[in-house]
């Protein structure tokens, strides 16, 4: 999802409407040759538009709600321990 090349060609569909003889190995140089722009520029570009850092997000809250969880359980698990003899 967060991949440059796959992002060129989201790219290339949504904005440049070109859908087919890209390929995906190729993409970000091409686009570079479509926009006239270098490769830092259209890294940039793809980072402004797609924002894919978003996508870690979704791995914060798991975790965060995975320690929540594991928490709870450890609090639970306690009640139902042996006791000590």
């Amino acid at each position: 999802m967060g991949d440059k090349a796959n992002l060129a060609l989201r790219y290339f569909a949504e904005h440049l409407n070109i859908t087919d003889g890209v390929a995906r190995t190729e993409a970000v140089a091409k686009l570079q040759e479509a926009m006239n722009l270098n490769g830092t520029e259209v890294t940039q570009l793809l980072w402004n538009t797609y924002h894919p850092y978003t996508l870690w997000y979704q791995f914060a809250a798991i975790g965060i709600l995975s320690a929540i969880g594991m928490f709870f359980y450890g609090r639970s698990a306690r009640k139902w321990e042996a006791p000590d003899i």
